[in-house]
């Protein structure tokens, strides 16, 4: 009865630990997920990301990616461009403007990675609109 016991306390307190730990990982993901929406603009990079949260840059793009299904990179261009497109829409502002607005030093990469998440150029996105 003891054995069965502490095989029972030990199977709890593992599981603890392991729905803890899962917790932990999905409320800072939702708070990377927040920071980068702050600073989207701002030169953002995996291994400043990782610092900002005190993970090792390896262990912070395989969390990420667990969790979202897209890398660090992936995941703010992809934000970067929806947030462009709403500029693009709302707005306006130069297409050269708006890239350097949501983060993108360059126009023409910024207008390759918009057409990679939308599928249309921003000139083709806004005379759509």
């Amino acid at each position: 009865i003891m054995a069965l016991f502490f095989h029972l306390i030990t199977y709890l307190i593992r599981n603890y630990k392991v729905n803890k730990i899962q917790k932990d990982n999905h409320d800072l993901i939702f708070q990377i997920i927040d920071y980068i929406g702050n600073n989207f603009n701002d030169a953002l990079t995996t291994s400043h990301l990782a610092e900002q949260f005190h993970l090792s840059e390896q262990y912070f793009c395989n969390l990420f990616k667990k969790k979202t299904g897209l890398t660090p990179m992936n995941y703010i261009n992809k934000f970067r461009a929806e947030k462009a497109a709403k500029l693009l829409k709302n707005t306006d502002l130069s297409i050269t403007d708006i890239s350097s607005y949501v983060g993108f030093n360059d126009p023409v990469y910024f207008s390759r990675i918009f057409k990679k998440y939308l599928n249309t150029s921003p000139r083709d996105y806004r005379k759509q609109l």
